[in-house]
């Protein structure tokens, strides 16, 4: 089954897919945050997976929850003490990804040797290639993905921690009039992006090492600094997969368009 049939595949079953750069975890979008709440047409799915990229399933879909054993003795020791499920699973190059459907609200979580990847994440699927040259192999259908009452009841160390929050920022009325609230005439998004900084609107306590910075990914349930802050201001989650730059992450984090963002980073 290539790319394409198993966008449709998923696509039938309610869940979105995305496209990943080839023998890469890297999103080929410049920004799939969209795709989280909605699901891409036939006709996207066609146009995305007419080469021959690699494919990522968003979790979060209608409760799906990945378990990712990224350690093989985890894995190992994990099967001793627990009956492994009639479920969906994919042989990755370390381990397994066991998928679940989950009744309780389940959050992104990283432990030692086992991930939770849920809403806000995505994993890849088959037939993607690792970038070691693995190619991802399923073990059985996603037809038979099987449900639980919450990741606690398979993974008893999951945790649901909060995932931080920014600061509610009190927003002055817009005077249509008013010339300063105007967008600067000739001012580009290059321009609009070099006046701002990464600890401007996310908390970096780390030193940057090799022009990247390590910080907890505000979109996900982060307590190992997962996000690469990046001095070409984009960046990237290890943990859920989040891949964008920093006028999204300010629209993001404060509810706004990308229009809306880029007119306040303007006048900021």
């Amino acid at each position: 089954m290539n790319a394409l049939e198993t966008a449709l595949q998923w696509h039938n079953l309610g869940i979105a897919t995305i496209p990943i750069l080839a023998r890469s975890k890297r999103p080929a979008l410049q920004s799939w945050n969209r795709w989280q709440t909605e699901l891409p047409s036939v006709e996207k799915l066609e146009f995305w997976f007419c080469t021959g990229y690699n494919i990522a399933v968003l979790t979060g879909w209608r409760g799906l929850a990945v378990v990712d054993f990224d350690s093989q003795d985890k894995w190992q020791s994990w099967q001793e003490s627990h009956d492994v499920m009639d479920t969906y699973r994919v042989k990755t190059r370390r381990g397994w990804h066991l998928y679940f459907y989950v009744e309780a609200e389940t959050t992104c979580y990283r432990g030692e040797g086992v991930d939770v990847k849920a809403s806000g994440g995505y994993v890849l699927t088959p037939p993607s290639v690792h970038p070691s040259g693995h190619v991802y192999r399923a073990y059985g259908s996603p037809e038979q993905i099987g449900k639980i009452g919450s990741v606690k009841d398979i993974l008893p160390e999951y945790e649901d921690v909060p995932a931080w929050q920014p600061k509610v920022r009190e927003r002055k009325p817009v005077d249509p009039f008013d010339d300063a609230m105007r967008e600067p005439v000739g001012l580009s998004v290059e321009s609009i992006k070099a006046n701002w900084q990464w600890p401007d609107i996310i908390p970096v306590n780390g030193r940057a090492r090799r022009g990247v910075v390590m910080v907890n990914c505000p979109f996900h349930s982060d307590t190992h600094a997962s996000m690469a802050l990046y001095t070409d201001k984009h960046c990237h989650c290890f943990g859920c997969g989040y891949h964008s730059d920093i006028i999204d992450v300010y629209a993001e984090l404060h509810n706004l368009t990308l229009q809306e963002a880029l007119k306040e980073m303007a006048n900021g």
